[in-house]
C-alpha cells in the first residue's frame, strides 16, 4: 500500500488512524485508561438496569474526560446529565446511584458523585506508580503495536517541484509525512519513505532551456528565451 502526502495532509492523517484501528488485530498489553473507565461505567449502568433503577432501551455514548480542575478527580463523566431527561431522575441522584454500582480496585481508588450530575474518578496512586515502571522498562518501544506486521507501506511526501519555490505547504507535507511514517513503523509496518525528484517532463525542459539562454546572455552571446520560459 502507498500513502501520498500531497495537498491532503490532515486527511491522510485521519485515514491512517482509521486504517490502523481497522487493521489492528494484535492484543494490546492493556486497554486505554479511558476505555477502561467507560467499561466500568457501562457495567454500572447494566447493574442499575438489572435492579430496575434505570429503564432505558438505548444508552448514549459514554464520554469520559479529564476535568479542568484536578479537585474534581482524574477523570469524569457527565452521563447522568445526559440520562436525566430520559429517566426523569434527578441527575445528581442518578450519579449517586451509578457511583454506588462502581467497584474500586487496582485502578480506581474512589468514585464520587458531584453536582450537577457528574461522576468523578480518582486513580489509585500505587497503580500510577506501576505504570511509570512499565513505561520505563518498555523504553522507546512503549505504545508500539503489531497491527501492521507483515505489511508494507510506502509513504511519499514533499516531492517538491524543482522548477518552483519551496513554500509552507511543502514544509507541512514534510512534517506530516515523516510523522506518519514513524507512526506506521511503531505499528509494525515495513515502511519505505519516498521522495520523488520531478526532474522530467515539459516543465524541466523549459527550465533547462531558460537557464541555458540566460547563461549565454550573461556571457554576451545571443540567445532567445523559450516561450513560457
Amino acid at each position: 500500500m502507498s500513502l501520498n502526502i500531497g495537498g491532503w495532509g490532515m486527511a491522510a492523517f485521519r485515514y491512517l488512524i482509521s486504517h490502523l484501528k481497522r487493521e489492528d488485530q494484535s492484543p494490546m498489553p492493556a486497554p486505554l485508561l479511558i476505555e477502561t473507565i467507560q467499561h466500568i461505567v457501562a457495567q454500572a449502568l447494566e447493574a442499575a438496569r438489572q435492579e430496575g433503577v434505570l429503564r432505558l432501551e438505548t444508552i448514549p455514548e459514554i464520554q469520559v474526560e479529564r476535568p479542568g480542575n484536578s479537585d474534581h478527580g482524574d477523570f469524569a463523566t457527565n452521563l447522568p446529565l445526559k440520562l436525566a431527561r430520559a429517566t426523569r431522575i434527578n441527575p445528581l441522584e442518578l450519579a449517586q446511584s451509578l457511583a454506588a454500582h462502581i467497584a474500586t480496585g487496582d485502578v480506581i481508588d474512589r468514585v464520587e458523585a458531584a453536582q450537577p450530575g457528574f461522576i468523578n474518578f480518582y486513580l489509585n496512586e500505587s497503580w500510577l506508580q506501576q505504570q511509570v515502571e512499565t513505561v520505563r522498562q518498555a523504553g522507546n518501544q512503549f505504545g508500539n503495536t503489531a497491527s501492521g506486521q507483515g505489511q508494507k507501506m510506502m509513504v511519499e511526501f514533499v516531492s517538491v517541484n524543482p522548477t518552483g519555490p519551496v513554500h509552507v505547504g511543502h514544509t507541512r507535507g514534510a512534517v506530516l509525512g515523516s510523522a506518519l511514517a514513524n507512526i506506521m513503523e511503531a505499528a509494525g509496518y515495513d515502511v519505505t519513505r519516498e521522495y520523488y525528484v520531478n526532474d522530467a517532463g515539459n516543465q524541466m525542459q523549459l527550465f533547462y532551456r531558460s537557464v541555458l539562454a540566460a547563461y549565454k546572455k550573461t556571457l554576451g552571446y545571443e540567445a532567445e528565451m523559450p516561450e513560457k520560459g
